[in-house]
């Protein structure tokens, strides 16, 4: 009894010091992982228009099968969500055009990107409420809500970039290549 005992405890030390060290070359692995992506964004602009142009169509074709799917299986409401944000982004391009070509009105275009991210961040939530209301299948509703968890994970993730990179721009704290310059000197 006494040896069973101290096996288990044994074992449980031995997972929980193997677990951590797992966790943390994992994270270490996602960091640079990250790192590398955000210096590619940082430096290529090439590589930051295909990875805006990718995120854009993704989440784009995705509201549109999910258009397609709810007007399929009779949801009036998931079409209506659909259909709005659709239309909605889909205006919101065209008055960014205009005004880009047009006039070139600095406010009208920050309400422009002001409802771009409310818009960016209402439909996924909208999707996860009001699919768990009206959604029977139960596959359908956990596609659903990992779907919309995402969008809304990159849309975060998007946005804390562009304050962090704003936030040093105003302050003058650090110019991107010579911030990433300092970090490979740094690793060497």
């Amino acid at each position: 009894k006494n040896g069973g005992d101290f096996m288990e405890e044994l074992i449980g030390a031995l997972i929980e010091i193997f677990g951590e060290l797992i966790i943390e070359i994992i994270a270490h692995v996602i960091g640079a992982i990250a790192g590398s992506f955000d210096y590619e964004l940082e430096t290529n602009p090439v590589f930051k228009k295909r990875v805006k142009y990718i995120i854009t169509y993704v989440f784009y074709g995705l509201a549109i099968v999910l258009f397609g799917l709810s007007l399929f299986y009779h949801k009036t409401t998931m079409t209506i969500i659909a259909v709005s944000y659709l239309m909605t982004l889909s205006l919101l391009n065209i008055c960014k055009f205009i005004n880009n070509n047009n006039f070139d009105n600095k406010a009208f275009k920050l309400v422009i990107v002001i409802i771009r991210r409310i818009v960016y961040y209402t439909f996924p939530i909208l999707c996860i409420i009001f699919g768990t209301k009206t959604l029977t299948n139960e596959s359908a509703i956990i596609w659903l809500c990992v779907l919309s968890s995402v969008a809304l994970l990159v849309y975060l993730i998007v946005d804390i970039r562009r304050i962090v990179k704003y936030y040093k721009k105003k302050h003058n704290l650090q110019r991107p290549l010579e911030y990433w310059e300092e970090i490979e000197e740094f690793n060497t």
